[in-house]
């Protein structure tokens, strides 16, 4: 019994356990290369969505400044700046917001006033509201590639939409 016990405990010790360093680099350098080629298709699929996701927001904050200028009977001055941010606020000042957008993604800037009728301007002093839509274009920060662009028009009558 003594024998055996011996001959399997010399056995393993023999066996080598695990990789060695040529086999991990040559793993390590095998998966430095799939994510180095799926990296473009990854960055685009990331600003796809971003593009996406502020046309979604902008709607929804649009139709927000919207209802709050007619159901509160206040101007609602709604922006967007060159720092791409949103900027919501009330005539009479008691509720403003500001929102912070991708940087990843461009958004012409923008200043829109919803009036208490309904209808849009470019400005609260303005007794004359406009016949002009406004349009809000969404495209990437860093690339010109016009697939990736999308729109939202307001029309003079408050009326909001996807192009």
């Amino acid at each position: 019994m003594r024998i055996l016990i011996r001959y399997w405990t010399n056995k393993n010790v023999n066996k080598q356990a695990g990789l060695s360093l040529v086999e991990m680099l040559i793993i390590i350098s095998i998966m430095a290369i799939i994510v180095s080629l799926s990296y473009p298709s990854l960055r685009g699929f990331l600003t796809e969505k971003d593009i996406v996701t502020t046309r979604i927001t902008i709607n929804q904050t649009l139709n927000h400044a919207k209802h709050l200028a007619r159901s509160r009977g206040v101007f609602t001055n709604y922006q967007i700046n060159d720092a791409n941010e949103i900027i919501l606020t009330t005539s009479d000042n008691q509720i403003t917001k500001k929102l912070k957008l991708s940087n990843r993604i461009k958004v012409n800037p923008i200043n829109l006033v919803f009036r208490p009728s309904g209808t849009t301007s470019s400005s609260i002093s303005s007794n004359i509201p406009n016949t002009a839509d406004f349009t809000i274009t969404i495209g990437a920060a860093e690339t010109h590639d016009t697939t990736l662009v999308e729109s939202v028009s307001v029309s003079s009558t408050g009326a909001i939409a996807t192009l």
